[in-house]
């Protein structure tokens, strides 16, 4: 088995002190392994008290599905999390093999949404949760008890099948929409930065955010207050591209942040304007890069070069 992951907690500070209510949806489906472990497993979540499951096995698959969508406000605790994620792990440990998983729990805050995806990793029978926070919408807190009177009045097996199908088109987006890549993104402490030819004219810093980057810059530690200190810079630049640097920070102009991979080829690129650095010393520049499985390096650059998909 490979690693169990991490469980979604409350350890971001951005959120409300109380939830609203939660919701589940979903599926995660695979085929038949150990019966008996599956059964204890699905048990195990819903003696967590934060959602419950149902098990269905189908000939030579299993299915898991919410019981119900609606997770009242009462039931949404840290430790209530982190059991139901145990669970979910020992499930996908009773698979033959990695299981296909669509489930998602959403919990609606005063403020902020939580948006958790349980997706298993290709190859392995090992599960992590993918969270995201956004604002909250008016359609959020529109959500009520007829959701769970529709989920109800349809039968289990048919619930399954709509889910399998479910499963398949959500699939087809998420390979042509980059959805992919972006959920098994190389985690942002591993992406290198290199300001390359402006050196310490400029800093970068970079953060993950939903299987994104989020790259910010700010003045570095040479970056030119005065214009004497343009002119040495210029003065001391020892090749053409390094005072070309200089003059685009000096001036404000335009420059490019590229994601490579680890042989230096391109996997995306993003122009970022430099004219609030000239404007405020304490100004920071945020921009997206998307997220890749085999992101290596993020650079500063004159051009966008080549970038191959």
């Amino acid at each position: 088995m490979g690693p169990k992951g991490s469980s979604p907690d409350d350890s971001s500070g951005t959120l409300a002190p109380a939830p609203r209510f939660g919701r589940m949806d979903g599926i995660v489906d695979g085929r038949v392994g150990d019966v008996d472990a599956a059964r204890a497993a699905v048990r195990k979540a819903n003696e967590s008290g934060y959602a419950r499951l149902s098990l269905e096995v189908d000939g030579g698959r299993f299915s898991i599905l919410p019981d119900a969508a609606r997770i009242p406000a009462g039931q949404i605790t840290d430790a209530r999390r982190a059991a139901f994620f145990e669970g979910l792990c020992d499930f996908v440990a009773a698979c033959d093999g990695p299981p296909e998983s669509t489930l998602r729990c959403t919990e609606v805050f005063d403020l902020v949404v939580r948006e958790t995806l349980f997706l298993t990793d290709s190859g392995e029978r090992s599960l992590r949760a993918w969270t995201r926070e956004r604002p909250v919408t008016e359609q959020d807190h529109s959500w009520n008890a007829d959701d769970r009177v529709i989920r109800t009045a349809l039968p289990k097996r048919l619930r399954v099948i709509l889910a399998a199908l479910f499963i398949v088109a959500t699939g087809l987006l998420a390979w042509t929409g980059g959805w992919i890549d972006r959920a098994f993104s190389a985690d942002a402490a591993h992406v290198r930065t290199d300001t390359a030819v402006f050196g310490d004219l400029l800093s970068i810093d970079v953060n993950g955010s939903w299987g994104d980057y989020v790259v910010s810059l700010r003045r570095g530690r040479s970056y030119p207050l005065t214009l004497d200190d343009m002119e040495r810079l210029r003065q001391t630049a020892g090749e053409p591209a390094r005072r070309v640097a200089v003059d685009a920070v000096a001036g404000g102009d335009a420059i490019w942040l590229r994601l490579e991979d680890k042989d230096g080829r391109g996997l995306a690129a993003s122009r970022i304007d430099l004219r609030s650095l000239v404007e405020s010393k304490s100004a920071a520049l945020r921009t997206l890069l998307p997220g890749r499985r085999d992101a290596a390096r993020i650079r500063l650059a004159l051009s966008a070069g080549e970038v191959t998909r």
